[in-house]
C-alpha cells in the first residue's frame, strides 16, 4: 500500500469507526483503542509533512538605540 491518498482513507476509516464506538459506548474491554493505534499507525507521516508550507520566521527583535527608546 504505497498511495498517501489511500492509507489516508483508510486512517480516516478507522479513526471514524473508533470515534462511533466511543460514542455508542463499546469499549470491548479497551480493545477499540486498537482501532486509533492503527490509524495513527497507518496515517502518512512523511507525505502529510511534505504537503505543509515551511513556517515564516520571527522577525528580528533589534536591541534599543539609546535616545530612541520613547519614538
Amino acid at each position: 500500500m504505497r498511495s498517501p491518498v489511500l492509507r489516508a482513507a483508510l486512517a480516516l476509516l478507522l479513526f471514524s469507526g473508533w470515534m462511533a464506538l466511543l460514542f455508542w459506548g463499546f469499549a470491548l474491554g479497551g480493545g477499540v483503542h486498537l482501532l486509533l493505534a492503527g490509524a495513527l499507525g497507518l496515517f502518512p507521516w512523511r507525505a502529510a509533512r511534505a504537503l505543509t508550507p515551511p513556517t515564516p520566521s520571527l522577525p528580528a527583535l533589534h536591541p534599543p538605540q539609546p535616545g530612541r527608546e520613547g519614538a
